[in-house]
């Protein structure tokens, strides 16, 4: 099997600022948990802001520093829609969420990717992983990358920079003596295990990982316990990882949050058209379709409203869907500030079911426009004030 290894290293600061203009991304920013850094970016991370950092020890650094509070829901949200993203790829995908804060074995959230039975169908491993990699950017989502013959190898590998520099430039996959090679260069300090274990073997003189595992056995599990023998055979490809399985919602759903919320519906347009691009590759790599588009327009605490768009006929142009939640969105009534835009697709159905049920689409340029323009007017005036409208 072959494995991808996503990490969100970023994902607290980027669940929470993703929505944000280029110009608030160039002030310095990050997010606190319990008075500790938990991100930053790039702007705050070049004046010494760093995860776990004092708050105290930051603002001294940092006087202009922005400060986030970490949001665990928001962050859960994300994780979940990157997983949806993910099955459009492959149908074998697994999520971590990241571990609490200044715990023991805390790690960043990631995802889970099995590629063996998609590479062909994406047009090898290079293509593949310049299309997550475009996405991904266009997701305003950062991530790092490891290929592996395991989930607990390919996780590891996404924090060697030697890797890392090889997937970049990858045109096939990688021989089984390339793999032990990283595997046996990397650092101790990069197994998925607790603190305390990482000292122990630093203190055995065990500094890369490949002195380990030319341990005995018997000797690694009176040291270190059975569990961490179990680990090394799952890091070997010996035996398999324990992943629980994604399976995706009924429904397709995407959010931006905004740092700094907006006051007419004009400026929701914007966001509108990334979450509208974002579900239109999904629906139309899975090959689904969907009749309703419900918008969730989030005031915080001042409660929130929902439109819908009604779709007369599958559509994968994002700028006709666009056309479309336009109308809804400029007529809204915006009384407070919007703190988070949210998109949701009402149950979906394969495009195939969809197509018998709809009888087959108009090939004719002039009756496709003419179905747009029915489309128009039943997002305007409703459903029935256009029900005795037939096409000929």
């Amino acid at each position: 099997m072959l494995w991808l290894c996503l990490q969100f290293p970023s994902l607290p600061l980027q669940a929470l600022t993703r929505a944000q203009t280029s110009t608030a991304h160039n002030n310095p920013q990050a997010v606190i948990e319990q008075q500790w850094i938990v991100a930053a970016n790039t702007q705050a991370m070049q004046c010494g802001i760093e995860s776990d950092l004092a708050v105290a020890t930051a603002r001294k650094r940092c006087p202009k520093l922005q400060l986030l509070t970490r949001d665990n829901h928001r962050e859960k949200e994300l994780l979940q829609e990157l997983a949806q993203w993910a099955y459009s790829f492959t149908p074998v995908v697994s999520l971590q969420p990241s571990a609490p804060i200044r715990n023991s074995d805390s790690r960043p959230a990631c995802l889970y990717l099995e590629l063996s039975g998609c590479l062909r169908a994406s047009g090898g491993l290079q293509a593949l992983l310049k299309q997550l990699r475009q996405e991904l950017g266009q997701m305003q989502v950062t991530t790092s990358m490891g290929l592996g013959h395991s989930p607990s190898a390919a996780r590891m590998l996404s924090q060697l920079p030697q890797h890392q520099q090889w997937l970049t430039e990858a045109q096939s996959l990688p021989t089984a003596q390339l793999w032990r090679q990283w595997i046996h260069c990397c650092p101790s300090k990069l197994l998925d295990c607790d603190n305390e274990t990482i000292a122990s073997l630093y203190a055995c003189g065990i500094t890369r990982v490949g002195q380990l595992l030319a341990l005995p056995l018997s000797e690694v599990s009176s040291r270190f316990g059975r569990e961490f023998v179990d680990y090394l055979a799952r890091l070997n490809g010996g035996r398999q990882d324990p992943l629980p399985r994604y399976q995706p919602p009924q429904q397709l759903h995407c959010a931006l949050v905004f740092p700094t919320p907006l006051e007419t519906s004009e400026q929701l347009l914007f966001p509108a058209a990334r979450l509208v691009r974002a579900l239109c590759r999904q629906l139309q790599r899975r090959q689904l379709y969907v009749q309703y588009l419900y918008w969730k327009v989030d005031f915080g605490k001042n409660g929130c409203r929902v439109v819908s768009v009604d779709l007369s006929q599958p559509l994968f142009d994002p700028q006709r869907l666009l056309a479309l939640t336009k109308i809804q969105l400029q007529s809204l009534q915006i009384e407070h500030q919007v703190h988070a835009l949210h998109l949701t697709c009402g149950q979906w159905q394969l495009l195939q079911e969809s197509v018998k049920g709809l009888g087959e689409l108009p090939a004719d340029s002039k009756l496709q426009s003419s179905h747009q323009l029915l489309g128009k007017l039943k997002a305007r005036l409703g459903r029935e004030a256009i029900s005795g409208v037939t096409l000929h």
